[in-house]
């Protein structure tokens, strides 16, 4: 039974690491939604959808804006994976979305766990609306540089994301 289980655990995680997200569909047009540009909000969102005012002090509202994925760390193996999606977006007031080409593959609302000048730990928290896509989104946020951003996993064998600021 308990061998059962640990390979039952290891292909969850298998399915997890694995998992190219789904697809939501909010023009009946076919599986994605094309924006005219990145700094477009999602269709029917306003910046208060989730918070009536800023949610990250002034040192951490260096988050918002697009961030293009360079690589994925960690991981059991420390390897990471094959990146999945292209970019995470941070739209003022604490909405995020990933997006892969033209689709967006999920939205929700960035909750803010840990906040300081030297610290931000945020969890991303997938809009009832939205499709699940990103599994391990409890993270700290680093910023090695303007822009450089780094979102690392707060413990043991999980995923750490990096990026560059995009357009």
């Amino acid at each position: 039974m308990k061998r059962y289980l640990i390979m039952i655990g290891f292909l969850l995680l298998a399915f997890i690491a694995c998992h190219d997200g789904y697809y939501i569909d909010y023009s009946n047009s076919g599986n994605h939604i094309k924006r005219q540009s990145s700094k477009e909000p999602l269709p029917g969102v306003t910046d208060t959808i989730y918070y009536q005012q800023e949610i990250f002090n002034e040192v951490n509202q260096w988050i918002y804006g697009k961030w293009i994925l360079e690589y994925i760390s960690g991981g059991i193996t420390g390897d990471g994976y094959e990146p999945n999606f292209d970019y995470l977006e941070f739209i003022p007031y604490g909405i995020y979305q990933f997006v892969n080409a033209d689709t967006l593959l999920e939205f929700g609302k960035v909750v803010v766990e840990e906040q300081s000048d030297s610290i931000l730990k945020i969890l991303m928290s997938p809009d009832p609306g939205s499709t699940m896509f990103f599994y391990d989104s409890e993270k700290f946020v680093q910023f090695t540089s303007d822009d450089q951003l780094d979102l690392n996993a707060p413990c043991c064998d999980r995923y750490n994301y990096h990026f560059k600021r995009g357009n």
